[in-house]
């Protein structure tokens, strides 16, 4: 279904497609929830392979799987990072708690591809980046 897409991504000369998301919501099973998530982001990765477009998970905040920077790690570790790789969003990650910028936390330069703030201002976000 997603093989159209990619294909005029291509023809294009789009080299990366954001995706999103994998809603997460509360009483689901967090293994199984993101078992599933992998599942489509192979998917993801053929096309990508297939068409040379890069597949990019998006950090979103609220009840979304990958919503931080631990967790969007689940989401693309042990894929080929020219297929699958990763577009944080400093703004969703400082909405849910995650100050990125501000943490011991380290990205494998291979995954990131793009970088977005979002344009919404956390609240507190003076009080809390200090």
């Amino acid at each position: 279904m997603a093989g159209p897409l990619f294909d005029a991504c291509a023809r294009a000369g789009v080299s990366r497609i954001k995706l999103g998301y994998w809603r997460y919501s509360e009483g689901v099973d967090y293994r199984e929830a993101l078992a599933g998530a992998r599942q489509d982001l192979e998917g993801f990765a053929k096309l990508s392979g297939r068409y040379g477009v890069q597949s990019c998970c998006h950090t979103y905040s609220g009840g979304c799987l990958g919503s931080n920077c631990a967790a969007v790690r689940h989401l693309v570790q042990g894929f080929d990072p020219k297929q699958v790789g990763v577009c944080p969003d400093f703004g969703h990650m400082a909405l849910d708690g995650d100050l990125v910028v501000h943490t011991k936390y380290e990205f494998d330069e291979s995954i990131i591809r793009q970088v977005r703030f979002a344009d919404k201002t956390p609240p507190r976000l003076g009080s809390t980046a200090r």
